[in-house]
């Protein structure tokens, strides 16, 4: 999905378009949606449906600095070496093992500031209103409109434990009566 998907839907919940909008960039509304769909985006992906990558990094002196991996890290998940696990200790800053060379970490990260032509980094099961949903309940407590607010980010929620619900499905096998 697109940015300015979620704005042109943003700016139709705000009643300033009847029909999806032709999004200018040079907006001043546009651009402050874009702002707060960047703030939805990373409250997504920390909060609701972390995103995870797998890379390579070296690792010197008994660990590696969190900052040397290519995206944006929140939080380790797991380190490799040839294949093999390898215990290690997050840090602040540092990622702390007892094996040193190339190794592979596979972590959380925050997406990547979005501009209004961009594609989305984000779990492929939200959709353009949750988003919006995000985006305008973080612009209307920014413009002082806490009632509105408020229900924007109780849908926002809601819409979020069903896309968290439906990831996370947990399936019983069936069961007969005998």
């Amino acid at each position: 999905m697109k940015l300015y998907e979620a704005v042109a839907a943003a700016r139709i919940y705000l009643g300033e378009e009847s029909a999806p909008p032709d999004v200018a960039e040079e907006d001043t509304l546009t651009r402050r949606l874009v702002d707060c769909a960047n703030l939805a985006l990373a409250e997504i992906a920390a909060e609701y449906a972390p995103l995870t990558a797998r890379s390579k990094v070296v690792a010197t002196d008994g660990g590696f600095e969190i900052s040397a991996l290519p995206k944006r890290a929140t939080k380790i998940k797991k380190v490799f070496k040839d294949g093999a696990e390898v215990a290690f200790r997050q840090r602040a800053r540092r990622c702390e093992t007892n094996a040193d060379g190339t190794l592979e970490a596979e972590y959380e990260y925050l997406p990547p500031r979005a501009e209004l032509n961009d594609e989305c980094d984000l779990d492929a099961a939200v959709g353009a209103k949750t988003l919006a949903l995000g985006a305008l309940a973080e612009y209307c407590a920014i413009q002082g409109m806490f009632e509105q607010s408020e229900g924007f980010a109780e849908r926002f929620r809601e819409d979020m434990r069903t896309v968290v619900r439906r990831s996370r499905e947990i399936r019983l096998p069936k069961r007969r009566w005998e």
